[in-house]
């Protein structure tokens, strides 16, 4: 959207030339460098910042607020001596994630032409037809997020003790008509520039070529992303709910490396997972088919029965996402009481009728919500399903990254604006979920203090 609008006969460009011909504001705004990539991603990975830190600053306002007027502090003075401390954690968590998604980004990368790993990997595997290359250097990355990932542990595990909740509301401040207005055009910035000016450009830019543009590779392309998602966040789920189950039934060592084994996949760059799966299915495919040609002849040879069809994908969203749904899931869990489990085994119930009887009710919306979470990551995932998809199966945003890669900008904005419909699918329905379970906790609430 972007380097559509700010490219060298972008409408912005264009316009800074006529206001002035002779002005360097036309070269600078040129999004087709590191600062324009870093510019495009801060403002579409800062969600990650701000609802941690939201997380944090709602956890310790109400009694940061107090302390700070009762020793006197205005409210610059508690922001920065006590609202600044407080928040660190959350906002190292969220620039952690934000480190990874970096690393693990490669079509802001590619298309603004800088080099990275990401990228390297995936021009040395198709690009130069070098495997051993591609390997090479996916190991470097799985040995710097590795180091990574557990740098932040260490981080987050000193600074653990300051995650107290607190249910008490904050003390609101009036502002003056001066500070009201800086205070939105602050708040509104990331989202103006992060996602309405993106959005507004892919818009218009579809509506204006709305006659050239095919409405039938846009209903395929929709059909191929809502069914990866589907069956991608349905088994992600599924796997996710059953591994927590299973730690929770055992309460073993082992489990608990198995689990966090498993969610260090989620720091794992798409590339790195799309060159170690295609080598490994690949020799699969070449040993089932050589079985199968031994025993019953070389013409019922399946074919790539794992790298030809959606398995692959799959597989890789398995390992790559699996993290957010057994978080999600593990935050549920925990709410429910062992002696639930108890009562449910003292009254007959095995091990599978307990899950299906009292975890799966009570858990709902934490299955729910890891299944949404999942869905939006496999919808924007780009670099694993460009390496690992099979032929004619593009999603959304396959096809966006090769229309915009051979600058046919118009076109790729029809498949943006289906990305983020895809996208934002799982958002209202999170929405959803949240405003009925604000609802559920008021009801109980009322019924609390009308029985009181």
């Amino acid at each position: 959207a972007y380097a559509d609008a700010l490219e060298a006969g972008g409408w912005v460009r264009t316009m800074l030339k006529e206001i002035s011909p002779e002005s360097a504001l036309a070269a600078v705004v040129d999004v087709r460098t590191i600062w324009g990539a870093a510019f495009v991603l801060a403002f579409s990975l800062f969600p990650y910042v701000y609802i941690a830190a939201r997380q944090t600053f709602e956890a310790h306002a109400f009694y940061a607020a107090t302390v700070g007027r009762t020793l006197g502090l205005g409210a610059w003075g508690r922001a920065l001596r006590i609202g600044t401390p407080l928040c660190a954690p959350g906002v190292l968590l969220g620039c952690s994630l934000v480190v990874m998604e970096t690393v693990a980004d490669f079509g802001v990368a590619d298309y603004c032409a800088v080099d990275t790993f990401s990228t390297g990997v995936y021009r040395a595997w198709l690009g130069l037809d070098s495997p051993p290359t591609a390997a090479r250097l996916s190991l470097v990355i799985l040995s710097g997020v590795m180091l990574f990932a557990l740098a932040a542990r260490l981080v987050a595990r000193r600074r653990g003790g300051a995650h107290s909740a607190s249910h008490r509301p904050p003390h609101r401040s009036r502002t003056g008509t001066a500070g009201s207005a800086a205070a939105i055009c602050v708040c509104a910035l990331p989202v103006v520039l992060g996602f309405i000016a993106p959005v507004a450009l892919f818009a218009s830019s579809t509506f204006a070529h709305r006659d050239a543009l095919d409405i039938d590779p846009f209903i395929a392309h929709a059909g191929n992303t809502l069914l990866l998602a589907a069956i991608a966040s349905t088994i992600c789920v599924s796997l996710g709910a059953i591994s927590i189950y299973a730690a929770r039934l055992a309460a073993r060592p082992v489990w608990a490396l198995v689990l966090r084994a498993a969610v260090l996949g989620y720091a794992v760059p798409g590339t790195v997972v799309a060159v170690g799966l295609l080598a490994s299915l690949t020799a699969a495919d070449h040993a089932i088919n050589g079985a199968i040609g031994r025993v019953l002849g070389e013409a019922s040879r399946p074919g790539l029965i794992l790298t030809g069809s959606i398995f692959a994908i799959v597989l890789g969203c398995q390992t790559r996402f699996l993290a957010v749904s057994i978080q999600t899931i593990d935050a549920s869990m925990r709410r429910v009481r062992p002696s639930l489990e108890a009562a449910s085994r003292t009254l007959g119930s095995g091990v599978t009728s307990t899950f299906a009887r009292v975890h799966v009710p009570l858990c709902r919306t934490g299955f729910i919500a890891a299944g949404l979470l999942v869905f939006a990551d496999v919808v924007k995932e780009l670099p694993m399903t460009l390496l690992l998809r099979p032929f004619n199966f593009d999603t959304f945003a396959v096809r966006a990254y090769q229309l915009a890669s051979d600058e046919r900008l118009h076109e790729a904005s029809m498949a943006g604006l289906g990305v983020i419909a895809c996208g934002m699918i799982p958002v209202l329905l999170l929405w959803a979920i949240g405003w009925e379970h604000t609802s559920e906790r008021s009801e109980t609430a009322e019924d609390q203090r009308a029985f009181n």
